[in-house]
């Protein structure tokens, strides 16, 4: 398997590790997870407290439920997904930053590939996958 210099390299200390896949090594991908999370207001502040996990939950479980694992999908067909703890996550239709609400109505449940695309489409300056 092909194994390059990580994307951090340049700008942390050499002896990083060499990737295969994605583009930085696990020290760097944490640096820079934390540069971006410096002066972002924590969960609760955003939002997203004991009330809204708690919600998420409840829909979470009445979705699997009703439907088992599976993904109703975005941008693609529904399909069955893994069932797991993390499988299947509690999304806003429109997200609380543009105005959104925990209203029951306001949410959606999808896999996190899906909820990864959404995310993308939605984020002004975000890298979009192809």
């Amino acid at each position: 398997m092909f194994s390059r210099p990580c994307l951090g390299s340049s700008i942390y200390p050499p002896g990083h590790t060499l990737v295969a896949n994605g583009s930085r090594c696990l020290a760097c991908r944490r640096a820079k997870d934390r540069q971006r999370e410096q002066g972002r207001p924590s969960p609760t502040q955003r939002g997203y407290g004991t009330a809204w996990t708690k919600l998420a939950a409840q829909i979470k479980a009445a979705w699997v439920a009703e439907h088992g694992y599976t993904c109703p999908g975005f941008e693609m067909p529904a399909h069955p997904v893994t069932p797991g703890p993390y499988a299947l996550t509690v999304d806003h239709v429109v997200p609380k930053s543009q105005g959104g609400s925990d209203d029951p109505t306001n949410l959606a449940v999808l896999c996190k590939p899906c909820q990864g695309r959404k995310g993308r489409r939605e984020t002004p300056g975000r890298r979009q996958s192809p």
